[in-house]
Parts: C-alpha cells; sequence; structure tokens
C-alpha cells in the first residue's frame, strides 16, 4: 500500500500552552474513564444527549459541541461574553468555558476577554496583526519568483501602488506595510477536508505553518490530489465527524493529531493531520490508489501538453534563477540550489569549477528562455528524472541550459546541469549574429543522479506517538 505522507515540524518555539480541544475536554469530564458522560458527569452537557438515553457518548460530545460552536458564532461577541460571564468578574471560568476551551491560550482554565476575542476571530477565519504579518510574507515569496528579495517586472503587476518610492520595485518591508492578506477561512480540520474534496491546496497551504508549506510544491499536491479523486469519486458527508483528535507531546512539543478513514463513493482513504497552536504542520494520506503515483505523474507529464507546460512554467524561476547566479558569479548560492544528496556527491569544488566553465562559455547573462520540458525513462520504462531546457543568451554566445530535477516526497529537487552550444539554425529571431565559443571552452557535466534515489511518495513514516 503507498502512502503519501509529510511531517515537517516548526523550527520555532511552541510559545504559550496548546488550547485544550474538545476531545480532551470530553476525557476530562469522563472521571469514571468508561467512555460515556453519566450521572453528575453529564450535568452540564446533556443538551448533547441526541437519543435522550441520559448518558452523552463521545460522538454525541464532539458533535453536540462542533454544532454549538457554529451557532454561537452567529451570536454578537459582547453579548455572548456577557451572557456566559454569569458573576460578572470579566473572565470565563469553571462551566462558563463550556464550548470555549480552545480559547484559553495560556491553559489556566479561565477565558479572559482578550483570549475571547482572539478565539472568536480565529474561529471566524479573521486573522490577528501577527496572523496577518505571516500571511502577507507567504504571498510575497509566492510573488518574489527569481528570490531576489524583491518585486520587479512582472512579478508586480497589480500591486504597484505598494511601491512606495515610486523605483519601480517593491521591497519586502513596502509589501509588508501596504498588503492586506486575507486569511482561508475554516478550522485546519475544515480546510484539509475542503482540500480533499476539491482537489485545491491553496487555501489548506496558506493555512499551514510557513516552514511546512515551503516543502510543498502545489501542482505537485494537486496533481495526487486529482488523482485520488478520480479514483476515490466523491466524499461522504460524514466525512469531518470521521476524524478523531488525540494531543501527543514529542520533543516537548505537544500537538493535536486528527486520524481517521474517509469514506467516499468508490473508496476508502485513511487520513492523518497534524496540527499545532492552531496551525497545520503535517499531513499522511495512504490508500492502495496512491500505488504508482509517482510512475503516473511522469506519464501525465510526458502524455498531458498542457499538464507539462504548466510544470514547466511553475519550475522555470528555479532554473533561470540557478542560471542566473552562476552566472552572476554567486556560486555559494548557486550551489545551494542544488539537493543536499547531490551537494555531498558532487562537492563544492567541483560545483564551482562547473559554474567557472559555464561563466567562460556562456559570458555576461542577456536572457532566459523556456525551451522544453522532457521526461526520461530507463529501459524499463520506469520514470527517472524530468529535465527542463532553456535558452540562455549569453555575451560570449548562446547556450541550451539542461536543469535535471527529480520529484522527491511532494517537491522537484534540482539535482543536474548541463550547457551546451546552441545550434544559430535551431534559434528563432536571432537578435545578433552569434559568437560561436572557444573549442577549449568547457560544458558544464550534468550532476550524478542522486544515491539511493527517492521517488515520490515518501517511505511511510508513522504518525507521531507519546
Amino acid at each position: 500500500m503507498a502512502v503519501l505522507a509529510i511531517f515537517i515540524h516548526s523550527i520555532f518555539d511552541p510559545g504559550a500552552a496548546l488550547a485544550q480541544t474538545d476531545e480532551a475536554t470530553f476525557v476530562k469530564l469522563d472521571i469514571n474513564e468508561d467512555g460515556v458522560l453519566s450521572g453528575k458527569e453529564a450535568k452540564s452537557v446533556l443538551q448533547f444527549d441526541a437519543n435522550q438515553d441520559g448518558e452523552v457518548t463521545r460522538e454525541e460530545y464532539l458533535a453536540g459541541i462542533a454544532a454549538e460552536r457554529k451557532r454561537l458564532l452567529s451570536i454578537d461577541d459582547n453579548k455572548l461574553f456577557t451572557e456566559r460571564d454569569g458573576n460578572e468578574d470579566g473572565v470565563l471560568s469553571g462551566t462558563e468555558v463550556l464550548g470555549f476551551e480552545k480559547y484559553d491560550a495560556d491553559g489556566d482554565g479561565e477565558v479572559s476577554r482578550k483570549e475571547f476575542d482572539k478565539g472568536r476571530a480565529a474561529d471566524r477565519g479573521v486573522p490577528n496583526k501577527d496572523e496577518q504579518l505571516r500571511l502577507a510574507r507567504i504571498q510575497f515569496q509566492k510573488l518574489d519568483v527569481n528570490e531576489d528579495g524583491r518585486l520587479s517586472g512582472k512579478e508586480m503587476i497589480g500591486l504597484e501602488k505598494l511601491d512606495s518610492n515610486g523605483d519601480g520595485r517593491i521591497t519586502e518591508q513596502e509589501f509588508l506595510e501596504g498588503y492586506q492578506p486575507q486569511a482561508p477561512i475554516g478550522t485546519p480540520v475544515g480546510l484539509f477536508l475542503k482540500m480533499l474534496q476539491t482537489s485545491d491546496p491553496t487555501d489548506f497551504l496558506n493555512a499551514a505553518e510557513t516552514e511546512f508549506a515551503k516543502g510543498i510544491d502545489p501542482p505537485v499536491l494537486a496533481f495526487i490530489l486529482q488523482e485520488l479523486a478520480d479514483k476515490l469519486g466523491t466524499m461522504a458527508p460524514s466525512a469531518e465527524n470521521a476524524l478523531r483528535p488525540k494531543q501527543e507531546t514529542v520533543n516537548k512539543v505537544t500537538r493535536t493529531v486528527y486520524e481517521g478513514k474517509l469514506e467516499f463513493d468508490k473508496g476508502k482513504l485513511d487520513v492523518g493531520l497534524i496540527v499545532r497552536d492552531g496551525r497545520i504542520v503535517g499531513f499522511e494520506l495512504k490508500a492502495p490508489e496512491l500505488d504508482d503515483v509517482d510512475k503516473r505523474l511522469h506519464q501525465a507529464l510526458f502524455e498531458n501538453q498542457g499538464f507539462s507546460k504548466s510544470i514547466a512554467e511553475f519550475y522555470t524561476p528555479r532554473c533561470r534563477e540557478l542560471i542566473r547566479l552562476i552566472l552572476a558569479g554567486e556560486d555559494d548560492k548557486a550551489f545551494a540550489k542544488y539537493h543536499p544528496e547531490v551537494q555531498k556527491q558532487v562537492g563544492r569544488k567541483k560545483a564551482l569549477a562547473m559554474f567557472a566553465a559555464v561563466r567562460e562559455s556562456c559570458g555576461a547573462l542577456k536572457a532566459v528562455e523556456l525551451e522544453s520540458l522532457q521526461v526520461q525513462f530507463d529501459a524499463k520504462g520506469e520514470s527517472e528524472n524530468v529535465k527542463l531546457v532553456h535558452l540562455v543568451r549569453g555575451s560570449k554566445g548562446n547556450y541550451f541550459a539542461t536543469t535535471t530535477i527529480q520529484f522527491i516526497g511532494l517537491a522537484a529537487h534540482i539535482v543536474g546541469l548541463s550547457v551546451k552550444a546552441a545550434d544559430p539554425a535551431s534559434i528563432e529571431d536571432q537578435p545578433e549574429p552569434p559568437v560561436a565559443p572557444a573549442p577549449s571552452a568547457p560544458a558544464a557535466p550534468a550532476a550524478p543522479p542522486l544515491k539511493p534515489r527517492v521517488k515520490a511518495p515518501l517511505p511511510p513514516p508513522k504518525l507521531p506517538s507519546p
């Protein structure tokens, strides 16, 4: 059974303690640990007793709390807080907290007005200032395709008003000061299920922690999601109730893990979702339908011209930036673009010699143009890698630069680069007569393949346990 799994956890300090989840609250109320709330245990939650048998099961409690929270969101915040604060002491405590346990950011058993307002805003999908800044930074990184720390040219189309000093460029500071990001509306579980229903990972990745989202290329994840949708069909309405939360602590970091089996009209999907401090930091999809998904991805690139073009356009900025760095003499930055395993195999000294050879051949950079995407298969018909070919126009001549990428997990990584002189007859609209390179000018060799080769999806990691 194939497994698609990514577990990238935050590199930041946890900060405030996690708010209690509904599951944790149920466990706390279930004093005798028999799996149901009865007698005194159920006194404050009998309204969730759907079948009116005098007991509240775990399922009834979780469904009731979710429905109550949705109803309460329609009530004015001031009115609701005043109604709940029965002793008028300015905080919610005891039974007043019921349904709002997750707003208790500092874990002291009480919900202050500040915690209440912040929690209500989060439930409505309204970002606070810190969240707005985080979302703005994510958007800036997406727009800055050549990763030079500013927006210019096509990158700033539609954002010209953010160029406060009128110099034709938008710095990150200018962007952060003027941009108003829109937070994805929904809970982590809701956004996860929406992604599976629509095959669109946009909102899910926008709501995820930055370091986690950086490890995922949206077109790759979207392809895999569409493959699942084609084979599994439509998700059952009961999907949200299938995910059961539990709190786990690993390396002194506490997070909530949601696990369950989702029903579709053509099959089932085992899933896992990891959330920390309200942000998505990992997920897992497990189904036979994901067998050979790597091979199907390469086959689609080989057969589907539209898909191949979209993937080529997505990865072209990375290849263009690698070439720009090499020809600009920024060797360390260029070397960092390679996959870490390739860096080890090639070595910095050999790579820098290769970069010098490219500069000697091409000269100063004039332009980089996408030519084609090629899919390489081995003798057995197994997919090996993808090559993006670009025409590099340099001051000393024109060259075809072939960047080799491999899909590892949910992202493509640069694993090789080769350069050869371009035949003038193959270049249309040549702006000037080509200058042939000196016979002794060496071409850059391709980097060796990764050893061992890691195919997507990744080997199946386990959901973390205490």
